[in-house]
């Protein structure tokens, strides 16, 4: 049976699995800081299923706050038609993101 934050019930309720994402530049915690690294580094984002955005109403780029524990966190949200469904994709290492393990669940909804 599908675990119930990858069913579209779950979507509609804005419960969705957090997975890591890494990027090139910025996700290491001591390359971060050097200067020439930091010019490269993407702002924060949030990588979502373009079905389960509109599901939640979102649009590419909006901003959104995603919950992820005790942190809110406002970001940007670029929608993946082959990005899993039931899953948002966040770098990890990036300054203001919060760490995260594979198994974490989070929310999100329109921001602003």
């Amino acid at each position: 049976a599908p675990s119930e934050y990858f069913s579209p019930t779950a979507v509609q309720r804005g419960g969705l699995k957090l997975v890591p994402l890494h990027e090139h530049f910025g996700c290491e915690e001591l390359s971060n800081l050097a200067e020439p690294i930091q010019a490269r580094m993407p702002a924060p984002y949030v990588v979502m299923n373009a079905e389960d955005a509109r599901r939640l109403g979102i649009e590419e780029h909006a901003r959104v706050r995603l919950t992820i524990g005790n942190a809110i966190l406002d970001l940007a949200a670029t929608l993946r038609v082959d990005f899993p469904t039931g899953t948002l994709g966040v770098p990890v290492g990036l300054p203001g993101l919060p760490p995260f393990g594979s198994a974490t669940t989070c929310s999100i909804g329109q921001g602003g």
